[in-house]
């Protein structure tokens, strides 16, 4: 990851229809991913008493293909 915060995350989860859930226990991080037909948008969260990042949370989104990342929006 090109992060200040988290070099790297393992990351765990479930998906419901259109939509994916992801944590990691140990840095206390939540993400959820939800799929259009043509982007995704998500959400991520760490928790008030995570090692990094603690209480950080922001949204961010694709633009046509997932490659195309466009800057989190708070």
């Amino acid at each position: 990851m090109n992060s200040p915060y988290i070099s790297s995350l393992t990351l765990s989860g479930e998906a419901a229809g259109d939509a994916l859930k992801l944590t990691d226990g140990v840095n206390k991080a939540h993400i959820l991913i939800v799929w259009g037909v043509r982007d995704y948008i998500f959400s991520y969260s760490f928790e008030p008493g995570a090692p990094s990042c603690a209480g950080d949370f922001g949204t961010g989104m694709t633009d046509t293909s997932a490659w195309d990342y466009l800057q989190p929006r708070r």
